[in-house]
């Protein structure tokens, strides 16, 4: 064979292999680990940043303290917020946010790709349908929150009470409470929501994208609708176990006595202030967690396209 067309043979030979290599390779780089969670910190700070004066309220709304007693209006609540703490006072915690919002949705997002690589891979009878986002999103919702917990913990008292002990002040006292266990006070409840919901959102809003019309595929206005009514459903069917969450985390201040369970605490709540405190903010949250939820799944697609990482194909 002449020389020309061995090298012809080989060229082309290792031009094919770097092309299959190439394909395979970005799923399973570390550096393409690094960009996916680049893209889901970068999305979750951009959508709880953008929600922060609500998300205060809310936190307010649901242990019934501060400036916000039961009963008060939200609207009359960030007014409260303004007068005693002035305009800042509405971001009270985002910077500890930001800190545990970052990892946590870094995590989140990376690990709901890998869980859904790996359930694509091991169970493939399940197709490539929105029940893998579903399953994934719960599985990636519950690794991050495990991870990141404490740091949820401390923005919540931050939020809530007046104290200039900062984020690592925090975590001492809280480790001082009860060693770990503190740290981790109401992750039972935490991830009985978190495990639903964060699987709800990826299901919903990868099912209504699916059935968009050709004519809005790929449209920012079309997929913020489908991430709205995606934080609708991920987060209404789970809320008292947030009010829970909350009141554990501040060690059951608002109801008199120690709430130490998900289904104890959900009796103390209502016990102390009746059943609809188990759903207090509900409708503000619904203006907060909505939007939030539909801002950064739309900002880590956006990442995701311009950090040049593939697109999830069905």
């Amino acid at each position: 064979m002449p020389m020309d067309s061995i090298k012809e043979t080989v060229t082309a030979s290792d031009f094919s292999k770097m092309a299959v290599s190439s394909d395979a390779a970005p799923g399973s780089t570390p550096w393409h680990h690094v960009k996916e969670m680049l893209a889901g910190g970068v999305a979750g700070v951009t959508a709880k940043t953008a929600v922060a004066p609500l998300a205060r309220v809310k936190l307010l709304r649901q242990v019934g303290g501060g400036a916000a007693p039961v009963g008060t209006s939200a609207f009359r609540t960030l007014l409260e917020i303004t007068r005693r703490e002035g305009p800042m006072g509405l971001y009270r915690g985002n910077g500890t946010n930001a800190l545990r919002v970052f990892p946590s949705k870094a995590i989140h997002f990376m690990a709901y790709e890998q869980y859904r690589s790996w359930l694509l891979g091991a169970v493939p009878s399940l197709g490539g349908g929105p029940v893998v986002d579903l399953l994934a999103g719960s599985a990636g919702g519950g690794t991050s929150l495990i991870a990141t917990y404490p740091l949820d913990l401390a923005r919540t008292r931050l939020a809530c009470r007046a104290t200039d002990a900062g984020v690592f002040g925090v975590l001492r006292s809280a480790y001082a409470e009860g060693g770990v266990r503190g740290l981790y006070r109401g992750v039972c409840p935490s991830l009985a929501r978190v495990l639903p919901t964060a699987g709800l959102r990826f299901y919903v809003y990868e099912s209504l994208k699916r059935r968009l019309p050709e004519e809005y595929e790929g449209r920012v206005d079309a997929k913020m609708a489908c991430g709205v009514v995606a934080g609708l459903v991920g987060n209404t069917a789970t809320y008292p176990l947030d009010v829970v969450r909350r009141q554990m985390q501040l060690g059951g201040t608002g109801t008199g006595t120690a709430v130490t369970g998900a289904l104890q605490g959900v009796r103390a709540i209502a016990r102390a202030h009746g059943a609809r405190q188990l759903y207090a903010g509900l409708g503000f949250t619904y203006l907060k967690a909505a939007p939030s939820a539909a801002i950064g799944l739309v900002a880590y697609e956006e990442m995701k396209a311009l950090l040049r990482l593939p697109a999830n194909h069905h």
